[in-house]
């Protein structure tokens, strides 16, 4: 830069400077007379325009500055800020449109009881649940990885949705399904069960066809109903996993040991998967620990909350059925699985 032009820039920077002093000094007179100084401004007026000044200055904008512009920086300052933190943390543009409270067990009527607090839930069960559920680390309906990156985010995000206080039901469980929305309309996962008539409106190409839900069964038909016989299944007292339960020689214990009618699967093509499976819903499903007293949270999943699929269970320690005229036959005939082919 030559003498001449650096003399010049000089100059410019005093001048700038200079202006910028007055106007400070302009202000703080203003704002003295706030104070008390000089006497409180005369109406409202006055001191609605010592308070744009103030705010024009700490933006860095010219004390004249309208307040249809200062608002307009203040809400680009705002939206940086907002835009930087949901980088940090993705859940942070998750916000609650619905929470709903229903029972999946009797005949699915609720009646709220006992409360306890949001804040004293127990999270320690889910985090290591959430594996299942965490973009596709394990099998199931998933969470989209781009919002959920850790599994301990799904903690932070349900202190901010959960009530201050909550209810058990009759049956000491508080389960959940909240309607969510995301700042960038990003589905919050995916989920492997909808309706019939949200897949039809989605895809109206959609083949939704009965069949069995697991393969290897024996086909068989129950109260009039088809489907397939399953082997009894007993807990692994060192896994803690169900396998299918043998006598002291090793043969299968019981080859009828639990019947499931056939289920609606939906078959999608693969590229249409991921936009008829997206989600807006969350379940949480908390219950009372009988040991420790404190609210439990059993799992999380993306998608709404559904009831058991029906079955008949007979072994020699433990009948049931929830085939026939059932809540859970209700919600099955008029849902169905989402498969990719």
């Amino acid at each position: 830069m030559s003498l001449e032009k650096q003399r010049e820039e000089e100059k410019k920077q005093i001048a700038e400077g200079e202006r910028s002093k007055k106007e400070h000094d302009q202000l703080a007179s203003d704002l003295s007379k706030i104070a008390g100084g000089y006497g409180r401004p005369k109406t409202e007026e006055e001191k609605l325009d010592v308070y744009r000044r103030m705010e024009a200055e700490q933006l860095g904008l010219s004390p004249d500055t309208p307040w249809e512009e200062i608002k307009k920086n203040q809400q680009r300052i705002l939206d940086r800020f907002q835009q930087d933190e949901i980088r940090r943390d993705p859940t942070l543009a998750i916000s609650v449109r619905k929470m709903e409270q229903i029972t999946t067990r009797g005949d699915g009527k609720v009646e709220t009881g006992e409360e306890f607090r949001g804040q004293d839930i127990d999270f320690g069960v889910a985090l290591e649940h959430l594996k299942i559920h965490q973009d596709g680390e394990v099998a199931g309906s998933q969470f989209n990885g781009e919002i959920f990156r850790r599994s301990d985010q799904m903690k932070d995000l349900l202190g901010r949705l959960l009530p201050f206080r909550l209810q058990y039901d009759q049956y000491g469980r508080a389960e959940l399904t909240f309607t969510v929305s995301h700042r960038e309309r990003k589905p919050i996962g995916w989920t492997g069960v909808k309706s019939h008539e949200e897949i039809k409106r989605i895809f109206p190409g959609a083949v939704i066809e009965k069949q069995p839900r697991m393969p290897g069964g024996i086909e068989a038909e129950e109260q009039g109903i088809q489907g397939s016989w399953y082997p009894e299944m007993a807990r692994n007292p060192e896994t803690g996993q169900f396998v299918v339960a043998r006598d002291e020689q090793g043969s299968v214990k019981n080859l009828k040991g639990k019947f499931e009618p056939l289920a609606y699967v939906a078959a999608i093509p693969k590229e249409k998967f991921q936009e008829i499976s997206a989600t807006d819903k969350i379940t949480v499903i908390i219950q009372k620990d009988t040991k420790t007293g404190r609210p439990v949270i059993l799992t999380v999943f993306p998608g709404e909350n559904a009831p058991a699929f029906p079955t008949k269970i007979d072994s020699a320690d433990y009948k049931m059925s929830t085939l026939g005229d059932t809540k859970e036959t209700s919600f099955w005939e008029q849902h169905a699985f989402i498969q990719a082919k």
